[in-house]
């Protein structure tokens, strides 16, 4: 075995996208999934995070500034 392998089981993925699985025609209806329907999703779900998560840093940044200039009056006694 090459490094850490990952994989993604088919029934856990087929209760969020269920276009993604397979079901095959056979006794055990084994399920399987089509990788390549996987990747333009799970790349527009990076996309989205990434654009959270920076209107959350940029949140943040603005509440410690404001924080800095609160204390910077209150050390100046104007408030």
């Amino acid at each position: 075995m090459l490094g850490t392998q990952h994989e993604f089981i088919a029934q856990e993925v087929e209760k969020i996208l269920p276009s993604v699985a397979l079901t095959e025609d056979n006794a055990e209806k084994t399920k399987d999934l089509k990788p390549t329907e996987l990747i333009p999703v799970l790349t527009k779900a990076i996309q989205q995070l990434r654009v959270e998560f920076k209107a959350a840093k940029d949140n943040d940044a603005t509440a410690i500034e404001e924080l800095h200039k609160e204390i910077g009056a209150l050390k100046a006694g104007t408030r």
